[in-house]
């Protein structure tokens, strides 16, 4: 068999195999209105163009049968959530629903009109096994993740809080069914809200990590210490010193 037809041929497997683009065109026609003034839609960034209602890709194994390149079973392994996908968009090309599959199951992901994951819910065999949900600020910061189980039972609960500079002050992660509290992290900044500690405490107020920082006049960063604690002891840590040259 010709090299050049077998590189051919896993080249179209592995990239335009079953692939469907309703009304998709190559060319630029006309513009779609972006729905953040400024930004790329999601299509643009994904280099397409038109009015794009729906992509899928699935990615074949390709075999070699008596010097005939076939096509083999879908290439189904825990490496190609990313490339095994049905993605849509909306009227402003804005990237809608995300499904991925891999040999376990599938992510089916709910984007919002900023192009956010809203929602990603988890599949094992087509049974639904996890709900996971992030919310935003209006000012884009991730404010929450919830994760559950689908009978509504609590796995993790993160929530993170921002200062007047949108600045992030402190994360809780609750856990289990109970949601309990299980550790919490407070940040503090300098007079320039460069970070200058981050320590994160256990749920009886035990530090279990702590990030310290030093910065120099120009705020790039010249000393930065971690520590793990164990007991109430720094049982590991880590310093790295920055220097800068003139220029």
């Amino acid at each position: 068999i010709c090299l050049i037809d077998l590189i051919n041929f896993i080249n179209l497997i592995n990239l335009i195999n079953i692939i469907n683009i309703n009304d998709m065109k190559r060319k630029k026609v006309e513009a779609i209105d972006p729905a953040v003034p400024g930004v790329p839609t999601d299509l643009e960034t994904a280099g397409l163009f038109g009015k794009v209602k729906e992509i899928s890709q699935t990615i074949y194994k390709a075999h070699n049968k008596s010097g005939e390149v076939i096509q083999g079973k879908i290439e189904n392994d825990y490496s190609f959530y990313d490339k095994n996908f049905i993605v849509s968009y909306s009227d402003k090309g804005r990237i809608v629903t995300l499904q991925q599959f891999g040999k376990d199951g599938k992510h089916v992901k709910t984007y919002d009109h900023k192009s956010r994951m809203i929602e990603d819910l988890t599949y094992k065999k087509d049974v639904l096994e996890r709900i996971q949900i992030h919310k935003f600020s209006d000012k884009d910061q991730m404010l929450e993740l919830k994760s559950t189980k689908a009978d509504g039972t609590l796995e993790h609960h993160y929530i993170h809080s921002y200062n007047e500079h949108g600045k992030q002050i402190d994360d809780k992660v609750y856990q289990g069914a109970d949601a309990k509290l299980t550790e919490y992290t407070i940040r503090e900044y300098d007079d320039r809200w460069n970070l200058i500690s981050a320590i994160k405490y256990d749920a009886d107020k035990n530090i279990k990590h702590k990030t310290l920082m030093k910065w120099t006049e120009h705020n790039k960063w010249a000393e930065r210490l971690m520590e793990t604690y164990k007991d109430g002891k720094a049982v590991d840590g880590d310093r790295m010193t920055m220097k800068y040259n003139d220029h």
